[in-house]
Order: structure tokens, then C-alpha cells, then sequence
């Protein structure tokens, strides 16, 4: 009964997150254009639960987790949105992890947030008196249950992992909701256990 609880458990969490670390870095030009550079890591235990083989066939393969695993995939995403393109993409593997690595570059915020949208994510920059505000809506996972067995479960299992995002903006920050503000820069960081159980804010807001 336990192992099936767990079971569960892990498919509530592979549904609520697209990956199991994330390291985003978004820098926004004055004409509010920019670059995304995004680094995924998986387990290769998950990669290999949903594909017969390594890598798997991009033409065939329907991962359990949205995590674009070829350079012909994420394409094939970024090509149905208007304003926003693929500059860079690599894929390797370690013993135990595949850590996927791609640059985006976007004319406008409505484009990044029409792509971070698939992962449940949105984002809105509104201009007043020449001062400027961001709003990014962060993760939103299932309804995890919070009970002791099940939060040791989560932390032990996904310990190794975790989410990083950094905002950089063309003029110095004067209020974020979170994170850390350091010039013209916001920093937040969590494990990705704190993003499972509900422990970092639903949005962040970045003014400058």
C-alpha cells in the first residue's frame, strides 16, 4: 500500500512539473526584446520510462514530462509561436541525469510567455510613466499531500535537484516580490521539493 501511495505521488508531481531541475535566465533589452537560456536536468530513470531507447526518437517519442528532448522538438514547439526562435540547443548525458541546454531569443514578452504558457507559466510587462513591471506566474503544482511520509518521501527523492531563475533588466530594480534584488538583476532560488510542496510564491513581480 505504501509503495502504491508513492507511485502515485510521483505521477502527481510529473504531471505538476515539467522537468526536475530548471536553471532560466531571462535578460530583457530596453524595447523589452530579450534572451531565455533554460538548462534542464532529468533523471535518466524517468527518460528511460517513457522510451525504448536513448535518445529517443523525436518523431515517436511522447515523454511523460514536457521536457523538449531534441533540437527537432523544441523547433517544432517554437515554430507555432510568432516572435521567438531557437539560437542555440545541446543535449548530453551523465550517469544519471540528461541536462538539455538551449538559448531563446524573443521580440517582445508576449512571445516568451505564449512559449513558458506549456508549462503552465505566464509572464505580462506593463510600461507606466516611463516605469516598468513584470509579472511571471511560477510554478503551480498539483494538490501534493502534506503529510510527514510523504514530505520526507519528496525531500529525500528530489534532493539533488532544484530551480534557479534569474531576471535581468536594462535599468535597476526598485521592488521584487521575491528572490534577490542586486542592481539591475533578481535572483531566486529553491529546492525543487520547495516547488512540489507548494513552498515558493505563485508569482513573481519585478519592478523597475
Amino acid at each position: 500500500m505504501r509503495s502504491f501511495k508513492l507511485v502515485i505521488i510521483l505521477l502527481l508531481v510529473f504531471l505538476s512539473v515539467s522537468c526536475i531541475s530548471e536553471d532560466v535566465k531571462i535578460e530583457f533589452k530596453r524595447d523589452l526584446s530579450g534572451t531565455a537560456d533554460v538548462v534542464y536536468t532529468v533523471p535518466l530513470a524517468l527518460v528511460n520510462t517513457t522510451a525504448s531507447s536513448t535518445p529517443p526518437d523525436p518523431s515517436k517519442y511522447e515523454p511523460l514530462l514536457p521536457v523538449p528532448y531534441s533540437r527537432e522538438v523544441f523547433e517544432m514547439e517554437l515554430g507555432e509561436i510568432d516572435g521567438i526562435r531557437l539560437v542555440s540547443y545541446d543535449s548530453k548525458t551523465t550517469d544519471t541525469d540528461m541536462v538539455i541546454s538551449a538559448r531563446l531569443a524573443f521580440d517582445n514578452p508576449d512571445a516568451l510567455s505564449e512559449w513558458l504558457s506549456a508549462g503552465g507559466q505566464t509572464l505580462t510587462v506593463v510600461q507606466s510613466n516611463g516605469s516598468y513591471e513584470m509579472s511571471l506566474k511560477l510554478f503551480s503544482p498539483e494538490d501534493i499531500p502534506q503529510d510527514k511520509e510523504t514530505v520526507d518521501f519528496i525531500n529525500t527523492f528530489f534532493s539533488d535537484y532544484g530551480f534557479k531563475l534569474k531576471i535581468t533588466v536594462f535599468a535597476p530594480v526598485s521592488y521584487t516580490s521575491a528572490g534577490v534584488a542586486d542592481g539591475r538583476t533578481v535572483s531566486l532560488e529553491a529546492p525543487i521539493s520547495d516547488v512540489i510542496l507548494g513552498k515558493i510564491p505563485d508569482t513573481l513581480v519585478v519592478r523597475w
